[in-house]
């Protein structure tokens, strides 16, 4: 009798076999050199036994740049690393070749200037829970000679405020989402939004608005490792400009573009006069610069103005 019951538990088990999950990790790269560092890291993942991982690279420039790279690279790995070539110098391009090219039960993106640490992907999939999406922080790393009043004020980096929950948008440096079946698996970043910015903002609001529910990890989180470029005035006020214009992108469809209008117009005066108040603190003056800058691209995008200015430098 034993016997036969042991017989049972074996063959019952035996005809339960779970299947992994499959996770499409995207890659969209545009010529940088910090691509090896950030493949390396996903490739170097641990993952739990119930997942299992793919590894798409969209290579957004002109010409194929990275083939070769990135096959030497993912030579002696056994996760399998798709390489796709989606020119150019528009970044929605390339992100939306990582969907359409995705077969995975679930996609998360990481930029190619940014990097993981092993348990990044375990860390993302263990705080999904029933989300539609999940999103990580993106913690900066800035070189020794980086201006203070910058990094003091740690504009690079990128922290889901949890104030603001339900989330109604969120952006495709670390994030996690269902795609297989989900009710939004046709929907694609803005092409026009791909060059100046805002295009994951957009995308995910979208996805909001379909129904999606997002959430967040504190432990999923990636580093990105900021570049010389990245460190002048004028880069940062382009970018606070242009995040500005992309908030408003969204707003506008659910505030009247006045009141929108009026609000930020009304913020930005009252962030330059902190500006100029606290002109002796080099932390405190950039902080209410940006802000101002922040508030004035809002101005621009709720009165109707369709210029998006692209930031300086890469796109991605």
């Amino acid at each position: 009798m034993r016997g036969l019951l042991g017989l049972f538990i074996l063959n019952y088990g035996e005809c339960h076999v779970v299947e992994p999950v499959n996770i499409d990790v995207c890659i969209c790269t545009f010529q940088r050199a910090s691509l090896d560092r950030c493949l390396r890291s996903v490739l170097d993942q641990n993952l739990p036994s119930d997942l299992k991982m793919r590894v798409i690279v969209a290579d957004n420039a002109p010409k194929d740049s990275v083939s070769e790279k990135v096959a030497a690279i993912s030579a002696n790995s056994e996760i399998d690393v798709v390489y796709i070539h989606a020119p150019s110098r528009n970044i929605s391009i390339a992100r939306n070749a990582c969907l359409s090219g995705a077969r995975g039960d679930y996609i998360a993106f990481i930029d190619d200037d940014e990097f993981a640490p092993s348990n990044w992907l375990a860390r993302l999939w263990a705080d999904l829970g029933n989300n539609d999406a999940v999103f990580g922080h993106v913690v900066a790393q800035y070189p020794n000679d980086a201006p203070h009043w910058i990094v003091r004020n740690d504009f690079h980096s990128t922290m889901l405020d949890e104030m603001r929950r339900p989330f109604q948008t969120g952006y495709a440096g670390n994030v996690l989402m269902r795609w297989k079946g989900a009710p939004f698996v046709d929907e694609r970043f803005d092409l026009s939004l791909g060059v100046s910015g805002g295009e994951d903002t957009d995308f995910f609001n979208r996805l909001h608005h379909k129904g999606a529910q997002f959430g967040s990890s504190a432990d999923g989180f990636v580093y990105e490792s900021v570049c010389i470029e990245r460190l002048s005035f004028r880069w940062m006020a382009k970018r606070r400009f242009r995040s500005g214009q992309s908030f408003a992108y969204i707003a506008v469809g659910r505030t009247r573009g006045w009141a929108l209008m009026v609000g930020a117009l009304a913020k930005s005066i009252f962030s330059g006069f902190c500006a100029v108040v606290f002109v002796v603190s080099p932390k405190a003056r950039g902080f209410w610069a940006m802000r101002s800058l922040f508030h004035i691209g809002v101005v621009t995008r709720s009165i109707g103005s369709r210029r998006r200015v692209p930031i300086l430098g890469q796109n991605l």
